[in-house]
């Protein structure tokens, strides 16, 4: 019977370093000091400044630009000139290596967990 509660303390204990690690390589990047970040904030900022006013003065307009913005995107269907083989062949090795040679290696782990984890936002809802 001891051989079992040895065994279910080792193996409370090998979870317990998995989770530590774990949560060490899971630590989310800052943020605030994330140039994408900081680009995507400026693009939201400079579309709610321009978009704005239109959507106070005329609603129905900026509604029937988006449908015809949308049409024509799904007529140009800009996916399939964009992904051809040759174009692909030819651009994406120079922009893999030029991107992967300037920025320093993010681990996969931290990437995808910091995608994955839920905001702030949606873990104390206010009732």
């Amino acid at each position: 019977m001891s051989t079992v509660a040895e065994a279910n303390a080792r193996l409370t204990l090998s979870r317990e370093r998995l989770r530590q690690a774990l949560r060490d390589i899971a630590a989310a990047p800052d943020h605030a000091t994330n140039p994408l970040h900081l680009a995507g904030r400026m693009a939201t900022d400079a579309l709610n400044h321009a978009v704005h006013p239109v959507a106070q003065r005329n609603p129905l307009g900026l509604v029937l630009g988006a449908a015809v913005a949308g049409a024509v995107v799904a007529w140009s269907r800009p996916w399939r000139w964009i992904l051809t083989p040759a174009l692909v062949a030819t651009l994406l090795p120079p922009l893999l290596s030029r991107t992967l040679g300037t920025s320093p290696p993010l681990p996969w782990m931290k990437l995808l967990t910091a995608l994955t984890r839920p905001s702030k936002k949606s873990e104390n809802p206010q009732r």
